[in-house]
Protein backbone atom coordinates (compact mmCIF):
# COMPACT_ATOMS: atom_id res chain seq x y z
CA UNK A 1 0.00 0.00 0.00
CA UNK A 2 1.31 3.45 -0.91
CA UNK A 3 1.69 6.13 1.74
CA UNK A 4 -0.95 8.34 0.12
CA UNK A 5 -3.41 5.43 0.26
CA UNK A 6 -2.64 4.92 3.94
CA UNK A 7 -3.24 8.59 4.73
CA UNK A 8 -6.40 9.00 2.64
CA UNK A 9 -7.97 5.76 3.86
CA UNK A 10 -7.41 6.55 7.55
CA UNK A 11 -10.58 7.09 9.55
CA UNK A 12 -11.66 7.77 13.10
CA UNK A 13 -14.31 5.62 14.70
CA UNK A 14 -16.55 7.38 17.19
CA UNK A 15 -19.49 5.00 17.43
CA UNK A 16 -18.99 1.42 18.48
CA UNK A 17 -21.07 -1.74 18.37
CA UNK A 18 -21.93 -3.50 21.61
CA UNK A 19 -21.19 -6.81 19.87
CA UNK A 20 -18.38 -8.66 21.72
CA UNK A 21 -15.01 -8.93 19.98
CA UNK A 22 -13.76 -12.47 19.45
CA UNK A 23 -10.87 -13.45 21.78
CA UNK A 24 -8.69 -14.45 18.80
CA UNK A 25 -9.14 -10.99 17.27
CA UNK A 26 -8.28 -9.30 20.58
CA UNK A 27 -5.11 -11.39 20.77
CA UNK A 28 -4.20 -10.44 17.20
CA UNK A 29 -4.80 -6.73 17.89
CA UNK A 30 -2.67 -6.78 21.03
CA UNK A 31 0.09 -8.73 19.24
CA UNK A 32 0.17 -6.22 16.38
CA UNK A 33 0.16 -3.32 18.87
CA UNK A 34 3.64 -4.47 19.92
CA UNK A 35 4.87 -3.14 16.57
CA UNK A 36 3.59 0.38 17.22
CA UNK A 37 6.41 2.92 17.36
CA UNK A 38 7.37 4.63 20.58
CA UNK A 39 9.57 7.60 21.30
CA UNK A 40 13.21 6.56 21.18
CA UNK A 41 12.14 2.90 20.96
CA UNK A 42 11.45 3.07 24.70
CA UNK A 43 8.18 1.08 24.57
CA UNK A 44 7.12 2.04 28.12
CA UNK A 45 3.47 1.20 27.65
CA UNK A 46 1.32 -1.23 29.53
CA UNK A 47 -1.89 -2.55 28.00
CA UNK A 48 -5.07 -3.18 29.95
CA UNK A 49 -7.97 -5.07 28.45
CA UNK A 50 -11.27 -4.74 30.29
CA UNK A 51 -14.28 -6.92 29.57
CA UNK A 52 -17.43 -8.08 31.29
CA UNK A 53 -18.09 -6.80 34.81
CA UNK A 54 -14.85 -4.78 34.97
CA UNK A 55 -15.70 -2.93 31.76
CA UNK A 56 -19.26 -2.34 32.99
CA UNK A 57 -17.89 -0.77 36.21
CA UNK A 58 -15.52 1.49 34.26
CA UNK A 59 -18.34 2.63 31.97
CA UNK A 60 -20.72 3.23 34.88
CA UNK A 61 -18.16 5.31 36.77
CA UNK A 62 -17.42 7.37 33.67
CA UNK A 63 -21.13 7.92 32.92
CA UNK A 64 -21.79 8.92 36.54
CA UNK A 65 -18.94 11.44 36.53
CA UNK A 66 -20.03 12.82 33.16
CA UNK A 67 -23.64 13.22 34.34
CA UNK A 68 -22.37 15.08 37.43
CA UNK A 69 -20.29 17.32 35.12
CA UNK A 70 -17.07 16.20 36.78
CA UNK A 71 -13.85 16.22 34.82
CA UNK A 72 -13.10 12.75 33.52
CA UNK A 73 -10.13 11.17 31.85
CA UNK A 74 -10.90 7.98 29.94
CA UNK A 75 -7.19 7.38 29.31
CA UNK A 76 -4.44 6.64 31.77
CA UNK A 77 -1.77 9.21 32.49
CA UNK A 78 1.60 8.56 30.85
CA UNK A 79 4.14 6.79 33.01
CA UNK A 80 7.11 8.90 34.11
CA UNK A 81 10.48 7.73 32.78
CA UNK A 82 11.81 6.89 36.23
CA UNK A 83 9.09 4.21 36.55
CA UNK A 84 9.87 2.55 33.22
CA UNK A 85 11.29 -0.95 33.18
CA UNK A 86 15.07 -1.28 32.87
CA UNK A 87 14.69 -2.39 29.22
CA UNK A 88 12.84 0.81 28.27
CA UNK A 89 15.29 3.07 30.11
CA UNK A 90 18.26 1.30 28.49
CA UNK A 91 16.67 1.64 25.03
CA UNK A 92 16.11 5.33 25.68
CA UNK A 93 19.72 5.81 26.82
CA UNK A 94 21.20 3.87 23.89
CA UNK A 95 19.07 5.70 21.36
CA UNK A 96 19.98 9.08 22.88
CA UNK A 97 23.67 8.20 22.75
CA UNK A 98 23.40 7.11 19.12
CA UNK A 99 21.54 10.31 18.23
CA UNK A 100 24.10 12.41 20.10
CA UNK A 101 26.93 10.73 18.17
CA UNK A 102 25.12 11.21 14.87
CA UNK A 103 24.24 14.87 15.50
CA UNK A 104 27.69 15.79 16.64
CA UNK A 105 29.15 14.93 19.99
CA UNK A 106 28.60 15.00 23.72
CA UNK A 107 27.92 18.76 23.77
CA UNK A 108 24.48 18.02 22.25
CA UNK A 109 22.49 16.91 25.26
CA UNK A 110 19.43 15.09 23.83
CA UNK A 111 18.45 12.89 26.76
Amino acid sequence: MDFDQIITSRRSIRFFSSKPVAPDLLTEILTLANYAPSWSDSQPWQVYLAQGETLAKIKAAHQKATAAKLATSPTLAPMRRRFWEDFARENMHNNSEAMRAFVGGAENNLS
